[in-house]
């Protein structure tokens, strides 16, 4: 009887990749026995400590004006220097993007009314970024799921105008985590995987999927989207 060769996937990784891995699991575990309580998440900033590929991070240059434009909208963002930082993704581009707005309408009339439209700009575009987060993973999307997210966007804009605070951001169309656990996987891959070791990866991590063929399809489907 022919044996089934393995590899192990391992070394095929960069080493962020295997902390990202590692740390997702151990993640996964303290989520399973501690549910959703500050002890969970006090373990869990403990694990990213530990393992610093096990969350992504974005470079920003905090600029004097920066900080200043922030004071000056009021925003809630503690924390923050001058200097470079390593901030998550999102807060990253949301800062980029209320800085680069913020000095477009600085040519209006002085006052602290530019910095104030900046941020509440950026909280829109925060807000689409979560909708489409939710609904369709955090990778790029075709243009009917990009206005889809938008008119959301908006309707719910108009809810918190009426005063309404809670908020449906949508039900998830594709199963985001998968998603974006496989971008990972691929993104600090040095050898292309093959779907056999990722769903090897998936179950060490304690993500459920049925099988190869079903992975190969997700996946296949997730790409074909623009997803992967």
């Amino acid at each position: 009887m022919k044996r089934k060769r393995t590899t192990d996937w391992r070394k095929k990784l960069d080493q962020a990749g295997l902390q990202f891995l590692e740390g997702y699991r151990v993640a996964n575990a303290i989520r399973h026995e501690l549910a959703d309580t500050p002890e969970a998440q006090q373990a869990i900033e403990e694990v990213a400590r530990l393992l610093p590929g096990f969350r992504e991070t974005k470079k920003v240059q905090i600029t004097p004006e920066l900080l200043k434009r922030l004071q000056d909208a009021g925003s809630p963002f503690i924390g923050l220097h001058a200097g470079q930082m390593d901030l998550p993704p999102n807060a990253g581009t949301f800062l980029e993007i209320f800085n680069a707005t913020t000095e477009i309408l600085e040519q209006a009339p002085p006052g602290v009314i530019p910095s104030a439209v900046a941020f509440a700009g950026t909280l829109v575009a925060s807000l689409y970024r979560t909708v489409k987060t939710i609904n369709f993973g955090s990778g790029p999307i075709g243009a009917s799921d990009a206005m889809w997210a938008v008119r959301t966007t908006l309707e719910l804009m108009g809810s918190l105008l009426k005063g309404k605070t809670e908020l449906k951001l949508g039900k998830g169309r594709i199963n985001t985590e998968l998603v974006d656990v496989i971008r990972a996987i691929r993104k600090h891959q040095l050898k292309r995987l093959k779907t056999r070791e990722v769903l090897e990866i998936l179950t060490y991590v304690g993500i459920h999927v049925p099988d190869e063929e079903g992975l190969r399809v997700f996946e296949w489907r997730a790409r074909k989207k623009g997803l992967l």
